[in-house]
């Protein structure tokens, strides 16, 4: 198989630059070592920037249906009693913009399959 470009690991960084690569034209084959869907673990949070770029590769979080869940900011605690309160940053109306948390096993499948409707062969 001859391609432009092979880009190791389907997480969402590598199905991201995937997904541009495959819309600007270039040849992309994209590998990982695991079958899709598949878990990992943590990194379930996704931050409205990264929000924003996601819903530009055509992922939307509402049709991850009762697997996510919208969120405003949280509270992140630890075995040890540390706690983080996570405040959201604000847009240009000033309310705070929502982040989302969607596990893992939903939310790069569908950002693998963004990829490969750009173009890219999985």
């Amino acid at each position: 198989m001859a391609v432009d470009v092979v880009v190791a690991g389907a997480g969402p960084a590598g199905s991201a630059a995937a997904f541009e690569l495959a819309k600007a034209g270039v040849q992309v084959l994209l590998l990982d070592r695991a079958r899709f869907p598949r878990d990992k673990a943590c990194g379930d949070g996704v931050t409205p920037h990264a929000i924003a770029i996601l819903e530009s590769m055509g992922v939307e979080f509402s049709a991850f249906g009762e697997g996510a869940r919208k969120t405003y900011g949280g509270v992140i605690s630890g075995p040890g009693g540390g706690v983080f309160r996570a405040e959201p940053p604000r847009g240009p109306s000033g309310r705070r913009l929502e982040s989302w948390v969607a596990p893992r096993l939903l939310l790069d499948a569908e950002i693998v399959r963004a990829a490969v409707r750009a173009g890219a062969k999985l």
